[in-house]
Order: structure tokens, then sequence, then C-alpha cells
């Protein structure tokens, strides 16, 4: 029985796998980003967790509200939520 010539046979011997990527040196990484013009680059603020506020008001006034909102800050989703924070930064805190 006669056997068949595989041409790719010989390039498999030949194959290597691919090495994994080698990680960077961080001081390059550094120096690379400084030179770039990321040496000034602040920290990002902590975000507070955010926590709903429920309360229950009629429903004319509810309406009122949220027809102002629409009116100043246009029908998107987060008017409401805009209205009262302008209305909170106005607000005299103590």
């Amino acid at each position: 029985m006669e056997t068949r010539h595989d041409p790719f046979l010989d390039e498999v011997a030949e194959f290597e796998p691919k090495k994994g990527k080698a990680k960077p040196d961080l001081k390059e990484v550094e120096k690379a980003a400084q030179a770039a013009g990321f040496e000034n680059r602040s920290p990002k603020p902590i975000k507070e967790p955010l926590k709903p506020l429920q309360f229950r008001i009629p429903e004319s006034k509810a309406n009122a509200f949220r027809q102002l909102a629409y009116k100043k800050f246009g029908p998107g989703q987060g008017a409401i939520v805009a209205l009262f924070r302008d209305m909170w930064e106005h607000y005299p805190n103590e």
C-alpha cells in the first residue's frame, strides 16, 4: 500500500505556538505617559452611593413639578432629577 505525501507535514514540524504578551515595564509606561502629557492627572472623585427619596405629595403638585422640569430641562428622562438638583444648589444649606 502506498502512503500519500502530505505537503503540510513539513510546515507543521516548524510551527511554534505564539508566546503570550510580555507585561510592559511599569516604569517605561510611566515615562511614556509623562512624555504624552499625562503627568498631571487628578484622581477620580469618589462617588457617593445614591439613595432614593420616597415621599408622597398631591398629584397636582407632582404634575406641576414635572411640567416645570420639562420646561426648564426638556422632556428627557432626567429632567425631574435635574430640577431637584438645581433647586438644591440654590437652597440655603446650613
